[in-house]
C-alpha cells in the first residue's frame, strides 16, 4: 500500500506509526475523535515533501536521529499538531520550505542542535505558538519564517544569527521584546512589520536596517 493510501486510511482515525521503516497502522475508527502520535522510529532516513500535511489526528510528532532529510511543506496544515520533536542531528533545514506552515495549533518545536538556516515560512501562520529558542549556528533567518505567529511573546535569537530576512517576524502581534545579537549583520524589509506590541531593539553597530524592518 503507498503512503498516501496509509494517511486517507489515518483520516478515519486510526495512528500511523513506523516501526523499523515499516509503516503500521494501530488505534480503532470508533476512537476517531481522539488525536494520535506519530512516532516514526529508527531506520527512516527522509520525509518527502507533503508527505504528512493536511493530517486531522495527528497531536504530537516525534522525529528520530536517523533522518537526515525533510521536504518542503511537510507536516504544514495538520490541524491539531501541537508538538514537535526534530533530530539533533538533522543538520540541514534548507528544503524544509513551510514545514509547520499553518499548523495552527502547534505550540512546541525542539530544534536541532546544529542547523545554519530557518527556512522561509518554516512556522508562519502558527497562531499558538508562545516561545521561540533558536539555537545556537544558526546564520539566516529566512522570510516570512514566522509570520503571523500572533501569540508569539517570546524569541531568543543566537549569538551566531547574521540576517533577518524579508517578513520573518511579521504580523508577531503580541512580542514585546526581542535583543539583536551583536554579530548581526542585516535587517530586511518588513522583518518587524505589523508587531505593535515591539519595542525597538538596539541595533548592534554595523547593522543593515531596511528602513520599513519595523514598519506598521
Amino acid at each position: 500500500m503507498g503512503f498516501y493510501d496509509f494517511l486517507n486510511t489515518f483520516k478515519t482515525g486510526l495512528k500511523i506509526t513506523t516501526v523499523d521503516g515499516v509503516i503500521t497502522l494501530t488505534g480503532h475508527t470508533k476512537k476517531a475523535d481522539i488525536p494520535g502520535t506519530l512516532t516514526i522510529l529508527e531506520n527512516v532516513q527522509a520525509i518527502g515533501a507533503n508527505s504528512l500535511s493536511s493530517t486531522a489526528h495527528i497531536t504530537k510528532i516525534i522525529v528520530p536521529e536517523s533522518v537526515k532529510s525533510i521536504g518542503d511543506h511537510a507536516f504544514a496544515y495538520s490541524q491539531v499538531l501541537e508538538d514537535v520533536v526534530l533530530p539533533n542531528d538533522l543538520g540541514d533545514l534548507s528544503d524544509a520550505v513551510g514545514l509547520f506552515s499553518d499548523c495552527i495549533k502547534l505550540k512546541t518545536v525542539r530544534f536541532p542542535k546544529v542547523i545554519s538556516v530557518i527556512p522561509s515560512f518554516f512556522m508562519s501562520h502558527c497562531y499558538e505558538l508562545e516561545e521561540i529558542v533558536i539555537p545556537e549556528g544558526v546564520e539566516e533567518i529566512e522570510i516570512g519564517a514566522f509570520d503571523s505567529c500572533e501569540k508569539l511573546r517570546y524569541v531568543r535569537l543566537p549569538q551566531s544569527l547574521k540576517i533577518i530576512a524579508y517578513g520573518a517576524f511579521s504580523g508577531c502581534r503580541a512580542l514585546e521584546s526581542v535583543t539583536l545579537p551583536a554579530g548581526l549583520e542585516m535587517i530586511e524589509e518588513n522583518a518587524f512589520e505589523n508587531c505593535p506590541s515591539l519595542k525597538r531593539p538596539d541595533i548592534p553597530q554595523g547593522c543593515e536596517v531596511d528602513e520599513e524592518a519595523f514598519g506598521e
